[in-house]
């Protein structure tokens, strides 16, 4: 059959044609610029989305701008090197299968926003600080090796891992405290002072040191007829200028103290603000004392101004917290606090399960409650030691009560 021409059909096949046309020529563009490379050497422009698929390393500072989305894909690394500060203002996203290493700062302004769900690193002397929105998936996770905080205000999910090294600090400022009513979260009734209360009664001279002791003269004080040390090994974050560290005179005490028979506890000052970082301190305490053998309590030391203010419900579960860690590594815990900490700042439950060390620089005994070890006076003197030290009675043979119920690793 012999086809006729319809201009009408080539009409309608040619506006079709432009539409499609008009369609690939508008939006092919748009697609390609949706996936823009970044290598970590141009300034990032707003408004313009980035991805990053192999390793790069900022080495000068860079801001991610409002509206501005940059994606970290499978594969792809975005290294932040030392004394270098990337600025979240826009969106990140760290794929699964991507890593983002933080060794300078990287710090999430008020309208960033964060989402981790690959691997997020903070290396020694790194620091991360949120401000705006945080956001770890279920696959996701965050490493810490550094300074990590969570500001009062700033938004932060988490459904993945994070996990701190010994010797990191991270400060989740937006925990929200509630009073709570629950039993001691304790793995079994030997690490509380109940195993204490129907043991013989003494009274053994000992003393408490530091760095501030300067160089102890251990023989001499073995030959004043001190049976126990209580030495500091470490203390925690307080600051950039000082951060957590073992004791400086920490190992020199602690051997001293051995080699001449004297029995030994060790003790954490703390610097904790929330209960994660209480178990950063006592997992970085544990670190520290391991290789040594203590026949006396593991102790936290709680005091600042800053805990005293503090709920009575935040404080004790920030002790709790700290606790449960020296716990887990099977080691007896001690609370140390004053009189006036122990009757008004902790909640009944954490003054009755754990044992007290009583710290009332006094001749008279005035406070109630059960205690083990008493600090009686700040002003002691002790050949072998230049100046003035912490004196202490313990009413219970530790040595013997650890090693009794295999605590601390004694047998």
């Amino acid at each position: 059959m012999k086809k006729t021409f319809n201009a009408r059909t080539v009409g309608r096949s040619f506006t079709v044609f432009l539409i499609l046309f008009s369609f690939i020529f508008t939006y092919l563009p748009v697609a390609a610029s949706a996936a823009t490379p970044w290598h970590g050497i141009n300034p990032l422009r707003e408004g313009v989305s980035y991805v990053i698929n192999n390793e790069i390393t900022l080495v000068s500072d860079f801001i991610i701008p409002n509206g501005t989305e940059v994606t970290i894909n499978k594969g792809g690394k975005l290294i932040i090197a030392a004394n270098t500060k990337l600025t979240l203002q826009g969106g990140l996203t760290i794929e699964p299968g991507s890593e983002f290493d933080i060794n300078g700062e990287f710090e999430i302004d008020v309208e960033g926003i964060a989402n981790v769900k690959g691997t997020l690193f903070v290396a020694v002397g790194g620091k991360m600080i949120s401000y705006g929105e945080l956001i770890i998936e279920a696959k996701g996770g965050i490493v810490n090796g550094g300074d990590v905080t969570i500001t009062e205000g700033s938004s932060y999910t988490k459904n993945g891992l994070v996990a701190s090294v010994p010797g990191a600090v991270f400060r989740n400022n937006i925990i929200k405290y509630t009073p709570t009513v629950k039993p001691p979260r304790l793995p079994n009734e030997i690490m509380t002072s109940a195993i204490l209360k129907n043991e013989p009664r003494t009274e053994l001279l000992g003393i408490d040191v530091s760095h501030w002791q300067d160089k102890i003269e251990w023989d001499k004080v073995a030959a004043s007829g001190v049976k126990f040390a209580i030495i500091r090994a470490a203390r925690g974050h307080h600051s950039d200028e000082y951060p957590m560290r073992e004791d400086t005179r920490f190992r020199e005490n602690i051997e001293g103290a051995i080699k001449n028979g004297i029995d030994v506890g060790v003790y954490f000052y703390s610097y904790a603000h929330t209960p994660e970082e209480a178990r950063i301190e006592a997992r970085f305490f544990l670190d520290v004392i391991k290789s040594y053998k203590i026949t006396y309590p593991v102790v936290f030391d709680v005091e600042e101004d800053f805990h005293k203010a503090m709920s009575k419900e935040r404080l004790s579960e920030l002790t709790e917290a700290f606790m449960e860690v020296i716990m887990d590594g099977g080691y007896y815990p001690m609370l140390y606090s004053n009189k006036t900490f122990l009757e008004n700042k902790f909640e009944k439950q954490v003054v009755d399960t754990y044992a007290i060390w009583l710290a009332l620089w006094s001749t008279t005994l005035t406070y109630d409650g059960p205690y083990y070890i008493w600090q009686y006076t700040a002003t002691g003197k002790i050949n072998g030691i230049t100046g003035d030290v912490d004196l202490n009675v313990s009413y219970i043979d530790f040595p013997s009560v650890l090693r009794k119920y295999g605590l601390n690793n004694l047998r």
